[in-house]
């Protein structure tokens, strides 16, 4: 039980502390844009997932609320990142797609992680890099498992 609680307690401040920096490294390209960081995070989702592109498949996803995707919809298609698309015979359905203003965003987005990733990782070797990475598919493969 003392392990259960002690991972939970460090998982935590890991998320927390990932997510900070994460935040932090996001944050230019976060005030050139207009734009907060969960929205850029759902273009630069949209991008890498053209075949799941409704808000649904945003908020399951992303883990985010329908309120927020909602909003958050309605500012990218008013400031020209998004454009919606119904979808041929099923009028409840409405597609998301990038515009090319989103796409040159997501590039400096993806370039942005990169160096984030890059320096999360400063200090390991290679054959470390492609341990940890082993490690992470072990693991989230088994998480993947547990939740179905």
């Amino acid at each position: 039980m003392a392990d259960i609680i002690k991972y939970r307690k460090r998982g935590a401040i890991f998320i927390n502390n990932l997510t900070a920096a994460y935040n932090y490294a996001m944050a230019p390209l976060c005030e050139d844009m207009k734009l907060k960081v969960h929205q850029i995070n759902m273009l630069l989702y949209l991008a890498e997932n053209p075949e799941a592109n409704t808000a649904r498949d945003v908020c399951k996803n992303l883990w985010m609320k329908p309120g927020l995707v909602s909003m958050s919809v309605d500012e990218l298609v008013d400031t020209g990142y998004l454009v919606r698309e119904a979808v041929p015979g099923d009028r409840r359905k409405v597609r998301l797609m990038l515009t090319q203003k989103a796409e040159t965003l997501t590039g400096r987005a993806l370039q942005l992680q990169s160096e984030f990733i890059d320096r999360a990782k400063q200090g390991l070797t290679d054959e470390e890099k492609d341990q940890l990475e082993y490690y992470f598919d072990v693991i989230f493969d088994n998480i993947d498992q547990m939740s179905h």
